[in-house]
Order: C-alpha cells, then sequence, then structure tokens
C-alpha cells in the first residue's frame, strides 16, 4: 500500500541506528580498556 515506502525507510533507519550505536559502544569500550 501506500505506507510500505515510508515503512521500508523507517527500517533502514533503525538499522543504521543500530550499527552506530554498536560502534559508539565498542569504541567506548576500547578507550575504556586502553585507558588503564
Amino acid at each position: 500500500g501506500l505506507n510500505s515506502p515510508f515503512e521500508d525507510k523507517e527500517e533502514e533507519i533503525e538499522k543504521t541506528l543500530d550499527i552506530a550505536i554498536d560502534q559508539l559502544v565498542l569504541n567506548w569500550k576500547y578507550k575504556e580498556i586502553t585507558a588503564k
């Protein structure tokens, strides 16, 4: 229907955010480890 393209876009954005958050968490953990 009319909502399909918008829903696909929303899913894409959610996946991108998930990946970005994972990267931030990994970077933070790495800094914590290397700081010690």
